[in-house]
């Protein structure tokens, strides 16, 4: 059984022992309750019999209207109280009954008395009425004594059993509370000694496990193990010997890791080094710009600024105003497009001299979106004077070629004219020849 389901029980049993405990207590405390008010009645009843014995005294002795109306109140009041409750036997009732009727007729038989004495009756007459006055005030005195006694019985009856019915109760509840307490002890002491030895020994374990001897397993086999397979602790040692085989896995496995890892550090560490001094000696200005067109990295300034001086500084203040949305708007369609791009910008020194620079953008993409650019700008100053000195040259050359092109013209023009008169000199001479040659032939 697993300790989940002793522990499950346990508790049930402890909830339900308890809720017996209550029920106990609540019968109890009804039943003292109910015997309680038995008794309270009991006593009001005797007190109230009494108040009715001292006013019938008053009453029989003088006669007052206030102990008339004092006694019918007292009367009432008693009456109430026996409608209340069934305790009381209906003798009470009846002699109460019969004390009202001995009330009645001594009221009445005062009432016939004054009449008579006004009537001047005769002294035997009155004398009859004295006699049955005072043997109906001894039966009503006697009546009374009879009904407080009697309730004064079963008032002090009422009050033994609710004595006895506490103590029987107080006895039953402290006897199952000291049983529960029997119960819960032993329940207590078979789970301490199902649960302590195991986890002492799991406890033992793990301070070896701490100490770095991670081969150490809990033995499960049943004669000479504390761990029982099938609760919650041996689940525990069988974790634990699962936790140090993977966990010398991971041991191993980190190690070889940490020294992939450490090789791979020498050769970024080289690679980076190699980096560093390419970008260190190289002629170009390579800066490393964030999506914030803040410069993350520069590998050389010029002249006039620091390295400290550019770094998380936005690209835009070291680009003039001409050429600062040329700038971004390659920055930004690079961050978008990711294909590189290039273009030509200025940059005036603090000798207010203007530096000519061919700007290069590279994305650097990362899980195929680019997260930063890098620009690597070429100081083509020389080369731009050169152009422009070797454009003014050009020019100037032209202009020669242009004036001596025209001179040669010129020289042509009359070379050809010049030409021209001597192949016509030329043909007349032929002609005269030919003339000559022909009168010659003709004269011999």
């Amino acid at each position: 059984m697993t300790i989940r389901k002793r522990l499950l029980i346990n508790a049930i049993i402890s909830i339900g022992l308890v809720c017996i405990l209550a029920l106990l207590w609540y019968i109890s405390y009804r039943q003292i309750t109910e015997e309680t008010r038995k008794y309270t009645m009991a006593s009001e009843l005797v007190q109230q019999m009494t108040d009715l014995i001292i006013v019938t005294e008053e009453y029989l002795t003088y006669q007052y209207p206030r102990s008339e109306q004092q006694w019918h109140a007292k009367y009432n009041d008693i009456l109430i109280i026996l409608e209340q409750t069934t305790i009381f036997p209906t003798s009470i009732s009846d002699k109460l009954d019969k004390l009202y009727r001995s009330f009645s007729q001594i009221k009445s038989i005062y009432d016939q008395k004054e009449i008579m004495i006004q009537n001047s009756a005769s002294n035997e007459e009155i004398k009859r009425k004295i006699i049955l006055e005072e043997r109906i005030s001894a039966n009503m005195r006697l009546t009374s004594r009879e009904i407080i006694t009697e309730t004064s019985i079963i008032s002090n009856v009422i009050h033994t059993d609710r004595d006895a019915i506490f103590i029987r109760d107080i006895v039953m509840i402290f006897t199952y509370i000291f049983f529960i307490i029997i119960v819960l002890l032993t329940n207590a002491y078979v789970l301490i000694k199902r649960i302590i030895p195991p986890l002492s020994k799991l406890v033992e374990g793990a301070s070896i496990i701490e100490s770095g001897e991670l081969n150490y397993n809990f033995s499960m086999a049943e004669k000479e193990s504390h761990f029982r397979p099938d609760d919650e602790i041996g689940e525990l040692a069988t974790s634990f010997n699962s936790m140090t085989r993977k966990l010398v896995d991971s041991l191993k496995k980190q190690e070889s890791e940490i020294e992939e890892r450490h090789q791979a550090e020498e050769l970024l560490l080289a690679s980076e080094e190699k980096l560093s001094s390419i970008t260190e000696n190289s002629s170009d200005h390579i800066m490393l710009i964030g999506q914030d067109l803040k410069i993350q990295f520069i590998n050389k300034t010029v002249p006039g600024l620091k390295k400290e001086d550019v770094i998380g500084k936005n690209v835009n203040d070291f680009i003039p105003k001409d050429f600062q949305k040329l700038a971004n708007d390659k920055v930004q369609s690079l961050f978008k497009t990711g294909k590189p791009t290039s273009y030509q910008t200025e940059y005036l020194t603090t000798k207010e001299e203007v530096n000519y620079f061919d700007v290069r953008l590279s994305p650097i993409i990362k899980e195929g979106k680019v997260v930063s650019v890098i620009s690597s700008s070429n100081n083509v100053t020389e080369r731009k004077r050169a152009e422009d000195e070797l454009k003014r040259h050009r020019a100037h050359l032209e202009e020669l070629i242009k004036e001596r092109t025209r001179e040669l013209g010129e020289k042509n023009i009359e070379l050809e004219r010049f030409n021209k008169l001597f192949i016509g000199r030329e043909f007349r001479i032929k002609e005269l020849k030919n003339k000559v040659k022909e009168l010659e032939k003709k004269n011999i």
